[in-house]
């Protein structure tokens, strides 16, 4: 059966709104079904698929159509020039993130112990275990983000260096690391910055804490000194309204600030903060 590759591009961008972003978002579900390039689509080839792949690319595209992330359409994300499995149901991660991953291998050593608090798909230990050797143990209370998280550990052969464990930052947590780093619900609930499709589609236990969005920063925060080395660091990533009130916090907690972490749009995105002995 022949695909038409520019006339399939043109009609499901029209479909998906006509955006720059739909324009290449299109492209990827092609080229991911496909496995055509952005030249083939500029030629305007016509290229012979089977049913089972032309069945495959009208359904992405009408699940892209309908509001799903990409990512969870493809089923998959680049992360720090990586690719790692990611499914529904577990959070999405973004580029902003990567500012905290690079704000933790400033302060790392090989064979620092690092506790990582929500380890979600897995991304921040992989990075952490890949690019300075050091041993992670993630917690998440998700079972299915354990799941996942294991499968890209396996993926990146980071098995001999992170270690999961399904629990909460709620309950007592071992003690002896060099670092704790956290990636945990910081969105208020009703909070009008928070994209409909975001909400509808990725888990609200990932998203949407209470107490202002700060009551697991709390916890985290609360949680840190007991489970921390002497001179220990902490770093958590935030919303661009609550750096403030999260250096307040840490401060209370016996932390003193290292660094304010800005992601790629200038936002403010996170905290180091160095434990006081």
């Amino acid at each position: 059966m022949g695909i038409d590759l520019a006339q399939l591009h043109r009609e499901w961008v029209e479909k998906t709104g006509g955006s720059e972003q739909s324009y290449r978002e299109v492209f990827w579900i092609i080229a991911h079904c496909l496995s055509v390039s952005w030249s083939d689509l500029h030629k305007g080839q016509v290229i012979t698929s089977t049913d089972d792949q032309e069945q495959r690319v009208r359904k992405y595209l009408a699940q892209y159509e309908q509001g799903m992330p990409l990512a969870y359409i493809l089923q998959y994300i680049n992360f720090m020039g990586l690719d790692y499995e990611i499914v529904p149901g577990v959070l999405i991660p973004r580029q902003a993130t990567e500012s905290i991953v690079h704000a933790a291998l400033a302060v790392l050593k090989p064979g620092d112990r690092v506790l990582e608090c929500g380890v979600g798909s897995g991304i921040i230990a992989c990075s952490l275990a890949k690019h300075r050797q050091v041993d992670v143990l993630g917690i998440d209370c998700s079972t299915q983000a354990i799941t996942l998280a294991h499968k890209n550990i396996l993926r990146h052969q980071c098995e001999a260096r992170v270690t999961l464990k399904c629990c909460s930052w709620y309950d007592a947590l071992p003690q002896g690391f060099d670092l704790l780093i956290a990636n945990p619900p910081y969105i208020e609930k009703g909070d009008p910055d928070l994209s409909t499709q975001v909400a509808e589609y990725e888990p609200e236990t990932a998203l949407i804490s209470g107490d202002k969005g700060l009551a697991d920063i709390k916890q985290i925060i609360k949680q840190a000194n007991s489970v921390l080395n002497q001179a220990g660091w902490l770093i958590i990533e935030h919303g661009y309204k609550q750096q403030d009130a999260v250096i307040m916090l840490g401060e209370s907690a016996g932390f003193v600030l290292e660094k304010k972490i800005i992601d790629p749009e200038g936002l403010a995105r996170g905290v180091v903060l160095k434990k006081i002995d």
